[in-house]
């Protein structure tokens, strides 16, 4: 019997009627860790269990010509397995994309229909659809009223909820420190400046906790509506905004993200002062090309 898979011949396997079959029973005793490759190989080419029987153990020597294409096919399946996996992965990351999208837009644009996204994203009504209901379940999208003539059906419009989520951000420098909280939007809710010297000591990364905790408490924020806290400092910061690896302003380097959030309950990350201030500028106005 030729068995092809994907066109390629895999084995070519003989089996007399009655003579050189196999047992499961024996094949299960002398290569424990191979039968279900072999199982799923035989289920791959449709071949029927009636037909595996084997006289004695004698004729098992047969079975060792079969390993080595069976670890053949193993591997193949393998391979055709791991590109399931990355298209799987791929559908997984468009349907990402197409959510944050929607939601940008919806972000950017107040009063937006279902058609309007559709026409200006290029996505189908019912993707648009279940997004919006994914976003409505989530808290963060509602429909703000209806557009259209009285003769016909008003389509609904939607907007997002602003402060369905918060985040706050810690400014600083060498004599001050200021705390604010923004909304999905970026615009600021509430914000306390106070004058206090840097300083290396558990009394100052308490002082900042404090703070913390004054402008959440001020602006009537939920904590577990709170995305995180974002600290700008006037040093440079590695990839994983964990550490400062250069800080000669305030003679900083190496201080760590977990030193600053050791009173802060809530995910923290360190951002050079200048280029925080450079994305947010970008964020809020997309006109803008260019920081500088």
């Amino acid at each position: 019997m030729r068995c092809q898979h994907d066109g390629v011949s895999v084995l070519n396997i003989a089996f007399s009627t009655n003579k050189y079959m196999i047992k499961p029973d024996c094949l299960r005793k002398l290569v424990v860790n191979k039968y279900e490759i072999i199982h799923l190989m035989l289920k791959m080419f449709h071949i029927s269990k009636s037909y595996l029987h084997i006289i004695n153990k004698h004729d098992m020597f047969l079975l060792s010509r079969f390993i080595k294409p069976i670890y053949k096919l193993y591997s193949l399946m393998l391979r055709n397995g791991a590109k399931m996996d990355r298209k799987k992965t791929t559908n997984m990351e468009i349907k990402k994309l197409n959510h944050t999208n929607i939601y940008q837009f919806l972000r950017k644009n107040s009063g937006i229909t279902k058609q309007d996204i559709v026409s200006r994203l290029q996505l189908c009504l019912p993707t648009i659809t279940q997004n919006i209901i994914e976003l409505q379940d989530e808290g963060l999208v509602e429909k703000s009223g209806s557009i259209g003539n009285t003769g016909g059906r008003r389509a609904k419009t939607y907007d997002i909820i602003k402060d369905a989520r918060t985040a706050i951000g810690l400014d600083i420098t060498r004599n001050h420190v200021t705390a604010v909280a923004v909304d999905l939007t970026g615009s600021i809710i509430d914000c306390v400046r106070t004058r206090k010297n840097f300083e290396l000591t558990d009394d100052y990364y308490q002082y900042i906790g404090n703070l913390v905790s004054s402008v959440i408490d001020k602006a009537k924020l939920k904590p577990e509506l709170i995305l995180g806290v974002g600290i700008g400092v006037p040093g440079l910061v590695t990839a994983d905004n964990q550490t400062v690896f250069f800080g000669q302003i305030l003679n900083f380097t190496g201080t760590t993200c977990s030193e600053f959030s050791k009173y802060i309950p809530f995910k923290t990350a360190l951002f050079n002062d200048a280029n925080a201030a450079s994305f947010a500028e970008i964020w809020a106005r997309e006109e803008i090309k260019n920081a500088f």
